[in-house]
């Protein structure tokens, strides 16, 4: 079958051509899929390996050169303690300073300094170091310090490590013993653990990160990665100079950064007690040439099962293809008209496609089926399409003698509608008169409603009225009574008043007898005499008070007696007054039962208006019905007689139709004698 066949003009992929591309491009992409995967894992793996690598590296590395240089300050220190560098014989100092560089090849010179710091050497040079840093900070700490940075030796003009010590005899003025490396020695340390030339270690100071060892000569005393020199700076990058500033202070890692165009796995450490630094490093390639083994290798198992899943889903998209393939030949073959072979669809398997030959089969059959019940119908429809042209010809004809029956009533409905209307504007006006009569019978209702609310009020107040001349003349009555009783009280008050004025009289004839023998006593008796005329006048002003007393209360009798004659007439005109209210609220009381009677009366009128308007209104609206139903029934009979000639034009329509309809038929008759059952 060709992966690209041609049916009616068209031109498309098969099927089958499909089914082999998609099934080997999903095999491809799974085996690519964990190709890729194993490959991301496999290489994470080897490149922390390489790391872990390279730091033990860096670390052996450092530990060596470790080792070495605490070989030579031990060596420094031993000889500080030397009797000789305490003494003033320069030529002692100069053999001692030579016996020590012939012991220790390592040593590229070895000087001694006064506290001044001028040098002499072997060689019995002097010069001024008192410019080196490493110098003054030996003096400052009087410790042994190792330079923080590999410096040019003034006496090889070479790259040398510098180391000095104070001078540790008991007693001796102050000097300091330096010794400066050779760092070829350090070098070959270094140089030891190359592996190849892109697999080596080395080695930079702590002050500008300078290369002091290094496999390739020509960065050794130049590259400085902490502040390169503008040669260098576009070969350092950001990473290796924090990699460098990370090992000199005193730090361990690793790192990946990119040196001379090269991908680098590096690992970083310090050399201990020093701030000097080791780095061995590999390039990327290098680490992962294993994994790129593997991913060739993994490229060809991806090509090889690709060949081979090609193969197997050939075969498989054939068996699919094949059964899909027979049902579109057999559907050409139904669409050409022939339907006597649709039972010839041969059905295998039991799976999807099996189901599927199956359906078209059925299918094929139910169409074949349909299409022998349309050509019975075709005939019916022939026959049926005869008939209702007759029908529609009598329905013509009854249609029109409804239409001039309809056109009577109409008219029969406009007169019924005009009378109803001229009914409904003569019971609009008496609606009217009545609502007037409502709107004035309302008005007398508020006015009588009004009135009985007055006389309740004025009612209330005439009530209010009577209560409170009641309560004066209770009032009036009890402030008689007081009065009465304080011209009682005054009575017996002057009783009282007389009593002390026939009390007073008697006291005055005592005091006037005891006078008398107070006078017959003489002598003893005229202290007596004195009191006795003191009392004497003492019940004199008492009886001119009394007197007094009287008078007043003589007045206040007098002007009782005219307030309980003024209560007496004030008590009776209230009396009168209270009968005048009586009297009043009784004829108010009538009054208003005479209001409320008229109120009722207006109510019960108001009601009736309001029940003669509601009438007149159920009248109108009624009325207005009649009207309504009148002119609708006009109207709906100019509707029927209109429908009625639609539907006289609709049967003729419909006749139109059965004729067309019957050579229709006749045509469906003619296309399905080309069909084969």
């Amino acid at each position: 079958m060709n992966a690209i066949w041609k049916d009616k003009n068209r031109s498309f992929i098969s099927i089958r051509t499909k089914l082999v591309c998609v099934i080997v491009l999903l095999i491809a992409l799974a085996v690519a899929a964990v190709e890729i995967y194993s490959y991301k894992g496999r290489a994470s793996e080897i490149e922390r390996t390489v790391k872990e690598e390279q730091l033990n590296t860096a670390i052996l590395t450092a530990s060596r050169l470790e080792t070495e240089i605490a070989k030579t300050v031990s060596t420094l220190e031993t000889a500080a303690n030397n009797s000789v560098f305490s003494s003033d014989d320069k030529d002692s100092i100069i053999k001692e300073l030579l016996a020590i560089k012939e012991q220790n090849h390592i040593f590229s010179t070895v000087f001694m300094t006064d506290s001044a710091l001028n040098r002499l050497n072997e060689k019995g040079e002097i010069s001024s170091l008192a410019g080196r840093e490493y110098m003054q900070e030996v003096q400052k700490t009087k410790k042994t310090v190792i330079s923080h940075e590999i410096l040019i030796s003034q006496a090889t003009q070479k790259p040398s490590l510098m180391i000095a010590t104070p001078v540790k005899v008991p007693g001796a003025p102050e000097r300091y013993l330096g010794i400066s490396v050779n760092i070829d020695n350090l070098q070959g340390i270094v140089a030891a653990g190359k592996k190849n030339d892109s697999n080596y270690s080395f080695a930079f100071d702590g002050k500008n990160g300078m290369v002091f060892a290094h496999p390739f000569q020509e960065y050794v005393g130049s590259l400085k990665f902490i502040n390169p020199d503008e040669k260098d700076k576009a070969l350092v990058p950001p990473e290796l100079q924090a990699m460098v500033k990370e090992a000199t202070a005193g730090h361990s890692g690793s790192q990946i950064y990119t040196f001379n165009g090269s991908k680098i796995i590096a690992a970083y450490t310090n050399i201990p007690g020093t701030s000097l630094g080791v780095s061995a490093r590999m390039t990327y390639d290098e680490a992962m040439a294993p994994v790129m083994k593997e991913r060739n290798s993994a490229f060809m198992i991806t090509l090889i099962t690709s060949l081979l899943s090609t193969i197997v889903a050939l075969a498989g998209a054939k068996y699919i293809a094949d059964p899909i393939r027979n049902i579109a030949d057999q559907a050409n073959i139904i669409a050409s008209g022939d339907f006597t072979q649709s039972k010839t669809i041969l059905v295998k398997g039991k799976d999807e496609i099996g189901h599927l030959q199956q359906d078209f089969r059925d299918m094929a059959g139910m169409l074949r089926s349909t299409m022998e019940q349309i050509g019975q119908a075709a005939a019916q429809i022939a026959s049926a399409s005869e008939e209702l042209e007759a029908s529609a010809e009598q329905s013509a004809q009854g249609a029109g003698q409804v239409a001039a029956t309809v056109s009577q009533v109409a008219a029969g409905a406009m007169d019924q509608a005009k009378a109803a209307n001229d009914t409904v504007q003569t019971v609009q006006a008496i609606g009217e008169e009545i609502n007037g009569i409502a709107q004035h019978t309302c008005a007398v209702e508020d006015v009588s409603q009004s009135s009985a609310s007055a006389a309740l009020e004025g009612g209330k107040a005439l009530r209010y009225a009577i209560d409170s001349i009641t309560n004066i003349n209770g009032i009036v009555q009890n402030t008689a009574g007081t009065i009465r009783s304080l011209e009682n009280f005054s009575d017996r008050i002057i009783q009282i008043v007389d009593t002390i004025a026939g009390i007073a009289s008697q006291t005055n004839l005592l005091a006037l007898n005891a006078a008398i023998e107070a006078a017959r006593a003489g002598e003893h008796g005229r202290g007596f005499s004195v009191v006795a005329d003191e009392v004497r006048k003492l019940a004199e002003q008492a009886k001119e008070s009394a007197g007094s007393i009287a008078q007043i209360i003589d007045e206040v009798q007098s002007q009782i007696q005219v307030a309980i004659d003024r209560m007496d007439k004030s008590a009776q005109e209230v009396f009168k007054g209270q009968e005048v209210v009586l009297a009043a609220g009784k004829s108010f009381e009538v009054i208003q039962q005479q209001i409320d009677d008229v109120h009722q009366a207006v109510q019960g009128i108001t009601a009736s208006v309001q029940v003669l308007s509601a009438s007149g209104s159920k009248v109108t609206a009624a009325v207005e019905k009649i009207r309504d139903i009148s002119n609708e029934t006009a109207a709906n009979s100019q509707t029927i007689s209109a429908a009625t000639e639609e539907q006289s034009a609709g049967i003729q329509e419909i006749a139109s139709s059965a004729e067309a309809l019957a050579q229709l038929s006749g045509q469906l008759e003619s296309m399905l004698k080309q069909y084969k059952f």
